[in-house]
C-alpha cells in the first residue's frame, strides 16, 4: 500500500451544491458520447485553481457524472496538463461504432453545479481528511452521495478551529483489503466558500 496525496488543498466552491471530495467539474470541453480521445478543462476545486495536473496522473480511472446525478460511467485519464486532461479510449465492455469508447453517456460543460462532475476513482483502505485550520465555516459536510446535505447522506462532520490550531479530522480505515472503499463515492459540502481541506487516501 502508498498513500495518495493531491498537488493543493480543496477548496470549498459552494454552500450549497455539494462538490467531489477528491474532484472537479468539467467548465469545457464536454459533449459525448465521444469514440475519440476528447481534451476538459476542470474547475477550480483545489485552492491552487489547477484542478487536472492537482488531482489526476496518467492512467488514473475517473468518474463522471452530471451535476443532476445521472448518466454515471468511467473514463480513463490518458493525459494531463495544467488544468486540462485528456480522457482516452478505454478496454471495457461496452463498443461504440466498433472501438472501445472515451464516453458513452450525454455530458455537459459549465460551472458547479451545471458542468459534470469528474471524480477520481480508487480503490483506497484508509482516508484521512482534515478541514484546515483558520477557516471562517462551521462545519465540512463529508458524505457518499451527489446530493448530500448536512443531514442527509451524511457519514461525518468536522468543525472549524483557529489558524495555528491543529484542525480536527476524519480517518476511516478497512481492516481487509478485499473490502475496499472507492473514492469515487465520496461528496462534501462546506458551509463558507473558500474553506480549505486535506485529503489523503492509504490506496490498495
Amino acid at each position: 500500500m502508498a498513500f495518495r496525496t493531491f498537488g493543493s488543498t480543496f477548496a470549498v466552491a459552494s454552500t450549497v451544491i455539494p462538490q467531489p471530495l477528491v474532484g472537479s467539474w468539467v467548465t469545457a470541453g464536454l459533449d459525448g458520447p465521444a469514440k475519440n480521445p476528447i481534451t476538459l478543462t476542470l474547475g477550480t476545486a483545489t485552492s491552487s485553481g489547477n484542478d487536472a495536473a492537482n488531482i489526476f496522473r496518467p492512467g488514473d480511472q475517473a468518474w463522471l457524472i452530471n451535476a443532476d446525478g445521472t448518466n454515471p460511467e468511467p473514463v480513463l485519464i490518458s493525459s494531463v496538463l495544467n488544468n486540462t486532461l485528456i480522457l482516452g479510449q478505454q478496454n471495457v465492455g461496452a463498443v461504440v461504432g466498433g472501438i472501445n469508447p472515451v464516453t458513452i453517456y450525454q455530458h455537459a460543460s459549465g460551472g458547479i453545479g451545471t458542468g459534470t462532475f469528474i471524480l477520481l476513482q480508487m480503490n483506497f483502505n484508509n482516508m484521512y481528511v482534515t478541514l484546515e485550520d483558520g477557516a471562517t465555516g462551521q462545519w465540512l459536510y463529508l458524505g457518499n452521495a451527489w446530493n448530500m446535505t448536512a443531514t442527509s447522506h451524511r457519514i461525518s462532520k468536522l468543525a472549524k478551529v483557529a489558524a495555528n490550531v491543529m484542525p480536527y479530522f476524519y480517518s476511516a480505515s478497512e481492516s481487509s483489503p478485499a473490502n475496499p472503499f472507492s473514492s469515487s463515492e465520496l461528496w462534501t459540502l462546506g458551509t463558507t466558500v473558500a474553506d480549505t481541506y486535506n485529503v489523503s487516501l492509504c490506496v490498495v
